[in-house]
């Protein structure tokens, strides 16, 4: 067939292509405008610029060279003065002069070329046009056909596109066969030379999340919002649900109640998917300790302590459930602390009274000790709530004299002997800082009750401090952060590195 009738042909051949590799039709007419334009710039000499153009309605080919107009030439290829336009056969096109080609036949050896050029770059869109859907897709829950398995992963049917679940990203237990149907959730794409890489999972905590989707209608049309999802997969889950109104349909309904359905059947459904893993759904709060407590679902909880500018808490269960707080293996607790975002020390209710004997015991000694009071006056400082130096030092002597019995003699007293005992303790910790060859910058970055800590984990300079992380350093300080939050301790490690740059 000929160059100049093959239009309607090339036309339907570019629209069964792109129908069956789902690619736009005018980027695929592209491709066979760049293929014919590379064998046809062989033929007028590649110094030239060469291009073809096809149109999209009826297949003609249009063959033209282009050449800029300027009145210094440099390059007759791709220039041409602006005198001899006159006399050229062409025409100005966007300030180019453009002049039509006459088509010629191409050889077989040139045909098999343009479809080697065909070839290489309608695979190349195919893939980016696969990577660009599938990466839209991440956070998407599928169904699936086993294709193959690769050692003990498993190679999945997407239509488009393969998949792969690796052996971590199924439950333990779950093997599969070639042709088997299952659900997986899209996790992550990767950019492959090959084609896209697509990961897919069936233990990541996105996949719990869609199944509630999919299984709950309300949680589908927003009225209930998924707050946070975590798993040990296969064995035990928690989903934390909210509903900012409380009335649908004009009735009251509870989130963790409709997510559960009636007789646990919505949930059921979920567990089936899931191979019996069970879930705890539990009703998220803004407040944390009471977040904590929902979170615990099962156990009753007696109180719910938490140390002062920390992300530490302590919570107080009854005699007995102590174990059923804490989960196999320490598991419950596990998934309470990921779901809250917060750490967590369970403790049942005598251990809790021994552990505030023991703390009443050791404040009382304090302010005998460094104070010198007697026994019945130190006892009831700890009872007005006072449990460091730090504490008398900071309190203001007109709040002292609100306390029942104090005069002025006896609240300026009190600060002094208080503030004597700080200063000291202070200079004992410096002393012993510059003893372990700590560096001076570092002592004045930090405070004094930091430094015994930092002497204790062998950070001695500036440099040591900058590369710690938050958790490290608030692990470190447990005890002696004296009301630092985790942000002022951040700051502190932002400010080290801008030293230490």
């Amino acid at each position: 067939m000929s160059v100049y009738n093959i239009g309607p042909v090339l036309l339907k051949e570019i629209e069964g292509l792109a129908k069956e590799k789902f690619l736009d039709k005018e980027a695929l007419l592209s491709i066979f405008e760049l293929a014919f334009s590379k064998i046809y710039s062989k033929h007028y000499g590649t110094r030239n610029d060469i291009r073809v153009s096809i149109h999209p309605e009826t297949g003609d080919i249009n063959l033209t060279r282009h050449r800029l107009i300027t009145d210094e030439v440099t390059c007759p290829f791709k220039q041409i003065h602006s005198k001899d336009t006159l006399n050229a056969k062409g025409k100005i096109v966007d300030g180019e002069w453009v002049e039509s080609l006459p088509l010629l036949e191409f050889s077989r050896s040139e045909v098999s070329s343009i479809l080697k050029t065909l070839q290489h770059e309608t695979q190349e869109m195919e893939r980016k046009a696969q990577y660009e859907e599938f990466k839209s897709r991440v956070g998407e829950m599928v169904s699936v056909t086993v294709k193959r398995l690769e050692g003990r992963n498993v190679v999945v049917d997407l239509g488009r596109a393969e998949g792969i679940i690796l052996r971590s990203e199924l439950l333990k237990w779950e093997n599969y066969s070639i042709n088997d149907r299952l659900k997986a959730y899209i996790y992550a794409v990767r950019r492959e030379q090959k084609g896209p890489q697509i990961f897919l999972s069936r233990t990541h905590s996105g996949f719990l999340h869609e199944l509630f989707v999919r299984e709950v209608d309300e949680i589908a049309q927003g009225l209930i919002e998924i707050k946070g999802v975590v798993r040990d997969p296969g064995s035990r889950a928690k989903v934390a649900v909210f509903a900012y109104n409380f009335t649908s349909k004009g009735r009251n309904f509870s989130p963790v109640g409709t997510c559960v359905g009636i007789r646990g059947n919505r949930v059921k459904a979920i567990q089936e998917e899931l191979k019996g893993e069970q879930i705890d759904v539990v009703l998220w709060s803004q407040e944390t300790p009471e977040f904590i407590v929902n979170a615990l679902s099962s156990v009753e909880v007696l109180k719910v302590v938490v140390e002062k500018g920390t992300n530490q808490y302590t919570v107080v269960v009854p005699d007995g459930q102590k174990n059923l707080a804490i989960g196999r293996e320490g598991q419950n607790v596990s998934l309470v602390c990921k779901l809250t975002g917060t750490n967590i020390n369970i403790m049942s209710a005598s251990e809790e009274q021994k552990k505030r004997s023991q703390d009443l015991q050791e404040r009382m000694g304090l302010f005998v000790q460094r104070l010198d009071l007697d026994e019945f006056l130190a006892h009831f400082l700890v009872l007005q709530g006072f449990e460091s130096l730090q504490d008398i030092v900071f309190t203001s002597q007109e709040e002292l004299m609100q306390l029942e019995g104090f005069t002025l003699e006896i609240a300026q007293e009190l600060r002094a002997r208080a503030l004597e005992a700080l200063e000291e303790e202070e200079k004992n910790h410096r002393n012993m800082f510059v003893a372990h060859q700590g560096d001076p910058k570092l002592m004045e970055l930090c405070s004094p009750y930091m430094l015994e800590a930092l002497v204790a984990n062998k950070i001695l300079t500036l440099k040591d401090f900058s590369e710690l992380s938050l958790e490290e350093l608030e692990d470190y300080l447990k005890g002696v952060r004296h009301g630092l939050s985790s942000q002022a301790l951040g700051d502190l490690i932002m400010k080290a590195r801008t030293l230490c740059a």
